[in-house]
């Protein structure tokens, strides 16, 4: 019996051998399993800043896997408030089922170029401005410093159905989420971004305190199973497709980002109630329904 088997699947092989002086044949049907878990290997130490709970960790681990596989993190021992070093774990599973996992440290520090108090919010008292029974934040519209509702309860429960949804329907989607920011939080963040992009690059993709749609309480980012934010086309289809049916729109669309102020993001969604489904079939971003202007900060 001759040759390798590249991967999983099953097989027909022909077994020749010899009776007495007769060369006989057979073909018998081989089948090959992956039981091999994959290989995790960690590449630098991880330090992050005081509040980066978002951070993306994958980047540290090199995966040693044939097939496609999945990745995640339990870091419940970490506190991210805090500085230290803490314990966690990154789990890998492959889509035979194959789970490797591993104990890490995370090093929660604050950074000695910290910029959390160079804030860049022009107006950190201004009244947050309501269009049409709609709380409206962007480049343009901002809230006071102290204004701190937490997630919205409504906003909460009908994101919790979006996700149990996609999930019924198969999609690779994580109970894992980005929800409210605080404003000393998003400022926090925002500057992180602005030391490691520069400011030019960070405020196409992150607002500054105060302008974050994020503080709000009605506004979620999701994430894909490996803790990356979620861009994946099949989910990112579903989202901009069914998100009005629970009371969200897709606030970031393709081809609107001169008036949104920011590159297209389809894991970012904003509760707006009753209204969802007129914006989805106006194929308007929410500045354009609204009539209000957007764009860069003034």
């Amino acid at each position: 019996m001759e040759g390798k088997f590249a991967k999983p699947g099953n097989y027909l092989v022909e077994v020749k051998y010899q009776i007495l002086f007769f060369n006989q044949s057979k073909t018998i049907q081989i089948k090959v399993e992956d039981r091999t878990k994959p290989v995790i290997k960690q590449k630098n130490e991880i330090k992050v800043d005081v509040n980066d709970k978002d951070h993306d960790f994958s980047s540290y681990f090199e995966i040693e896997e044939l097939s496609d596989y999945d990745i995640s993190f339990d870091l419940e021992k970490v506190d991210f408030s805090s500085s230290g070093i803490y314990e966690a774990t990154i789990i890998v599973e492959d889509i035979y089922h194959n789970v490797s996992s591993s104990s890490f440290e995370i090093e929660v520090e604050e950074t000695t170029n910290n910029l959390v108090s160079n804030i860049q919010s022009s107006s950190t008292t201004a009244e947050p401005c309501i269009v049409n029974g709609i709380l409206v934040v962007n480049k343009k519209h901002s809230l006071p410093s102290n204004y701190a509702p937490g997630e919205n309860i409504e906003a909460k429960s009908q994101f919790l159905k979006l996700i149990a949804d996609m999930k019924a329907d198969g999609l690779q989607v994580s109970d894992s989420y980005s929800g409210f920011r605080s404003y000393e939080y998003q400022n926090s963040l925002y500057w992180n971004y602005v030391n490691s992009y520069g400011q030019q690059q960070a405020d196409t993709f992150s607002a500054r305190a105060g302008y974050s749609e994020h503080q709000t309480g009605l506004a979620f980012d999701l994430m894909q199973p490996n803790g990356a934010l979620l861009q994946s086309y099949n989910e990112s289809v579903w989202l901009a497709n069914n998100a009005h049916r629970y009371g969200f729109i897709v606030r970031y669309p393709y081809g609107k980002e001169a008036i949104t102020g920011y590159v297209a993001e389809p894991w970012h969604i904003r509760y707006v109630g009753d209204q969802a489904t007129a914006i989805y079939q106006s194929g308007l971003c929410l500045e354009e329904y609204l009539g209000i202007q957007g764009g860069d900060y003034n």
